[in-house]
């Protein structure tokens, strides 16, 4: 080999190594695929465990393996990143039965759904042991299977009044005969029927079973987000509060109580301002919260999507409002409209 030959080849080999830059649009490309998994996860849980509480309604035996699968998913995909789950969470119940088209169980099923994602957002925050975390979800899903003692029109078009629901609800052994009908793979069900149990008499005030303390913990962050999901959403012919109430009232029922750590960690995480839901703010916009600032609760992170006579924001703005002090939330609001037109906005 030449000199100059011998030259060349030392000079290519320590030309720079090409990079590929990680730039913006990737970002959005990637974070776009995930909520689209995420949806999917989402309304294929709703459906599969709906089939589940038809199959039981007819006093059938059924499988929840599907439904173990889609918990699986979920833990997964929660993990990397939880807003899109909040945001569909925190959604009006129209909007949820508006994209399934179909006939749901949704006192029981998305309720059910709804309530696992908030706690399993408050057991991820207290470091609760991954292999517990199915078990967590499967209880604050199958809690509400009491609620299968109501008719059909009852269920389907939610045409009861509440009393009708604290009735049952005091009937703590209810949800254990249909829990006891499934069958789960790879799961204890007396570990997800003293959970469920515990959440029950929570509710129903009547004292626990001396069990496991960490069930007994578990049990009341279900109990807890239980109560949120049914605060925020238009269950029967309750009154619908906005999140801010809904912890007001749940600080003042909380007060003394022994397990302050929990409730700490659940106020701060799901916030009075949580992830997906619409405020009008000090300008007279309409914004959507996409994150929360942990050391700044009353100051999330915000997109403005429509400004204060109500034209939409083509693009919408991003706003940390820790970064705007001039400009402050004024109150909560509830627009379906804006819930659907803007699902995927994070």
């Amino acid at each position: 080999m030449s000199a100059a030959e011998e030259k060349n080849k030392l000079e290519f080999s320590l030309e720079p190594e090409k990079v590929l830059a990680w730039d913006d649009s990737d970002a959005e490309e990637s974070l776009s695929l995930l909520i689209q998994k995420q949806k999917e996860c989402y309304f294929n849980t709703i459906r599969h465990f709906n089939d589940i509480c038809v199959e039981l309604k007819q006093k059938n035996k059924a499988s929840a393996d599907l439904l173990k699968d889609d918990i699986v998913e979920f833990i997964s995909l929660f993990s990397e990143d939880d807003r899109m789950f909040l945001s569909l969470a925190n959604a009006p119940y129209s909007y949820i039965y508006k994209t399934l088209n179909c006939k749901i169980y949704g006192i029981i099923v998305i309720h059910g759904i709804n309530t696992m994602i908030y706690s399993l957002k408050i057991a991820l925050a207290l470091g609760v042991p991954e292999k517990r975390l199915p078990y967590i979800c499967f209880a604050a899903i199958l809690r509400g299977l009491h609620l299968l003692e109501l008719n059909e029109d009852e269920l389907v078009l939610a045409i009861f009044d509440d009393n009708t629901i604290d009735r049952i609800s005091h009937s703590v052994n209810i949800a254990d005969k249909y829990i006891r009908k499934l069958q789960i793979k790879e799961l204890d069900m007396d570990i997800i029927i003293k959970l469920a149990d515990g959440v029950n008499r929570i509710h129903s005030g009547m004292p626990a079973p001396d069990i496991d303390p960490n069930i007994s913990q578990y049990a009341f962050i279900i109990y807890l987000c239980n109560e949120f999901e049914k605060l925020t959403h238009l269950h029967t012919s309750g009154k619908q509060l906005s999140p801010v109430d809904a912890m007001k009232k749940l600080r003042d029922e909380m007060v003394g109580h022994f397990n302050s750590d929990i409730i700490k960690i659940f106020f701060n995480n799901l916030s009075i301002y949580p992830v997906g839901t619409y405020v009008k703010l000090s300008s007279g916009e309409t914004a959507k919260i996409i994150e929360i600032n942990f050391n700044s609760l009353l100051r999330p992170v915000i997109m403005i999507v429509a400004d204060s006579y109500g034209k939409r924001k083509n693009p919408p703005v991003k706003i940390n409002l820790r970064e705007k002090p001039n400009l402050y939330i004024r109150k909560p609001v509830i627009n379906e409209e804006l819930t659907e037109e803007y699902i995927d906005l994070l």
